[in-house]
């Protein structure tokens, strides 16, 4: 390790510190600016300590990106799940997808107050809480720094998970709402990807993965989804539930049939995610909330808990726990069978 201090043409400071990596090569860590000369010393004397700490933990020389680490980390993952990981690697993709920013970044050189700013922001801009990418990433750090050694710290610490109960979207979408939302939709496209919505309950990413060749019989078959992130047709969903066979309305069925789509299949080629969030945020709610709405529907008409698990595509308690709402547009006959009953 070489320290050299020297004095730019500007008359300020200069502190430069060389060392070797894994592979040999010699590297560099400088700052500049410095007014007096004993001020450059004293950081390159405690950077260079700092370096020595990195050097016997095994850490110095370690130059991997975020997104080294992360294809490290699914390696891994395919090797103690003897290779059949496909849907769990697409998942922690979907999860991570959000840190873009960051993955051609040298994972030592994120910082807390960078991931603390970033996290707050998108909350605000979105008003989502983003508590298991931040998780999934606190994960990833840990592999980095337990197995990979290629930083000291989790600058994830920093974070905190958002538990305050601020969603104000309208979850249970009323037969009226419904019809609103519709009547408000300008392109045909979009009707039609409403009525998908409200009719089966799929996830946003299946409704505009879904393609011609997977609507038959009254139904739609999912099996694949839409990548907002890649915008990318892809045949692994979520989990292995997500794959199934969904029916749909007579009327539904002859739209998407007659409905134009691309080369791939794709009926819903030339709708965005940001087209069908825009349009549903002026009404209140969400694509998610339909599904909470089509859950409530099937679980309050009395239909067997399995059946509702399989259309919706997830398991029995995860239905009962995260989707079903009080279904308004059945109340009042339930308060008359109550009524009854007295």
């Amino acid at each position: 390790m070489n320290i050299i201090i020297r004095q730019r043409e500007n008359g300020k400071w200069q502190a430069i510190i060389s060392y070797k990596n894994k592979k040999g090569k010699w590297l560099q860590k400088s700052k500049g600016g410095f007014e007096k000369r004993k001020d450059a010393n004293l950081w390159a004397n405690e950077m260079s300590f700092e370096l020595q700490k990195l050097e016997k933990s095994g850490i110095l020389g370690n130059e991997y990106t975020l997104e080294e680490v992360f294809e490290l980390y699914l390696a891994r993952m395919s090797k103690s799940n003897n290779g059949n990981s496909k849907i769990s690697k697409e998942l922690y993709r979907n999860q991570i997808s959000i840190f873009s920013d960051f993955m051609k970044r040298e994972i030592s050189s994120i910082k807390s107050i960078e991931l603390f700013n970033f996290i707050e922001e998108k909350r605000q801009s979105t008003g989502y809480k983003y508590n298991v990418n931040i998780s999934f990433l606190s994960t990833l750090f840990n592999f980095a720094i337990k197995r990979v050694k290629a930083c000291e710290h989790n600058p994830c610490d920093l974070l905190y998970y958002d538990k305050s109960d601020n969603d104000s979207r309208i979850k249970f979408i009323t037969e009226d709402l419904y019809q609103k939302i519709l009547q408000g939709a300008e392109k045909d496209k979009l009707k039609l990807l409403i009525q998908l919505l409200y009719e089966t309950g799929l996830r946003v990413s299946e409704a505009l993965g879904l393609c011609t060749q997977s609507v038959f019989d009254s139904s739609v078959k999912i099996e694949r989804q839409f990548l907002r992130d890649k915008r990318v047709l892809t045949d692994e969903l979520k989990t292995k539930n997500s794959y199934r066979t969904v029916p749909i309305s007579e009327d539904l069925y002859k739209k998407l049939k007659k409905a134009t789509f691309d080369i791939q299949g794709r009926i819903f080629y030339d709708v965005s995610y940001n087209m069908i969030y825009y349009h549903l945020n002026r009404y209140g709610t969400s694509p998610h909330c339909f599904r909470h709405t089509r859950a409530t529907i099937l679980v309050s008409s009395g239909m067997d808990l399995t059946v509702v698990a399989y259309v919706i595509g997830d398991n029995i308690n995860t239905i009962m726990r995260r989707y079903v709402e009080i279904n308004k547009d059945n109340m009042e006959n339930k308060f008359e069978f109550i009524r009854s009953i007295i």
